[in-house]
């Protein structure tokens, strides 16, 4: 039986009256007994999805979850789950929360398996960043000067590729130079500043 109340009837078996005419019989008064929630001593909740990498659109942060009582896989009938991004579950629901922008979140739960009590808990879910290319064409080589900047036009063609969802990011070589001055092969160091066309969140 589930959880809930129930009450006592007050009953002979058949013939028994008859039986014990000679007496009059007083029965116990009617009770009320109540069925309590068990205590969930061994649930656990798995979340199952795919790794997140951020694409400009909301995403569900899961997309399923598995739920064991007892070392014994609940099916979807056998329970309730409610989520939040809310410490205190204020707002939660059945809904599988989203997340847009890459970071970590933290997902709140309350698993509310029948008969048994309801247990919250709470697991991380990280969106990626996604990854950016810069490409450039460094072109021919420099006569020594005593510097050691690059010349004009040796940086030329500098494009990110790899913006998601129509964002246009673009690149700038805010300084270039050579690891010394002096005549042979040397290193180069480019530092560049990446701009948001539309003012998108680069931390992305």
């Amino acid at each position: 039986e589930g959880i809930g109340t129930s009450a006592t009837m007050r009953l002979l078996a058949d013939g028994v009256a008859a039986e014990f005419s000679n007496y009059g019989i007083q029965l116990p008064d009617p009770t009320t007994l109540e069925i309590t929630s068990a205590a969930a001593t061994a649930l656990t909740v798995t979340p199952v999805g795919p790794d997140l990498t951020y694409n400009g659109q909301e995403q569900a942060l899961f997309t399923g979850v598995t739920v064991t009582l007892n070392g014994e896989t609940l099916s979807a009938d056998d329970y309730k789950i409610v989520y939040s991004l809310d410490t205190g579950l204020a707002e939660a629901s059945t809904v599988i929360p989203t997340g847009k922008d890459a970071d970590t979140y933290t997902v709140y739960y309350r698993v509310e398996p029948d008969n048994y009590e309801p247990e919250e808990s709470s697991f991380n879910v990280t969106i990626a960043p996604a990854e950016l290319t810069i490409t450039r064409t460094l072109n021919g080589t420099k006569i020594y000067d005593g510097n050691k900047d690059l010349t004009e036009g040796q940086l030329t063609n500098v494009r990110v590729a790899g913006g998601v969802s129509d964002e246009q990011i673009s690149a700038e070589a805010t300084s270039s130079s050579y690891a010394a001055a002096d005549a042979g092969d040397r290193d180069i160091t480019i530092i560049y500043t990446l701009k948001a066309e539309a003012g998108e969140d680069l931390r992305n």
